[in-house]
């Protein structure tokens, strides 16, 4: 896994996320949130018209969330 200059360790949640599975987008992003708490102290966020990048400080942070949301999360950290 490799940081992003200056914005910390990726990881992309597609919008159409969970669609598949049944488990909506805000379902995902819940449990992002019950995890590691709103932006600003564990990660930033950015939004595309693909995905949305949450780009956490901490690696083992990134990986957490990785290892939580799992394929259906749609997580991509390229």
């Amino acid at each position: 896994m490799k940081s992003v200059s200056g914005k910390g360790y990726p990881v992309r949640i597609g919008w159409n996320a969970g669609a598949v599975e049944g488990t909506g987008w805000n379902e995902i992003c819940v449990r992002v949130l019950e995890t590691f708490g709103l932006p600003g102290d564990k990660y930033t966020t950015e939004v595309s018209s693909q995905n949305m990048i949450f780009y956490f400080k901490e690696p083992e942070d990134a990986l957490m969330a990785m290892l939580t949301l799992g394929d259906n999360g749609g997580c991509d950290t390229s």
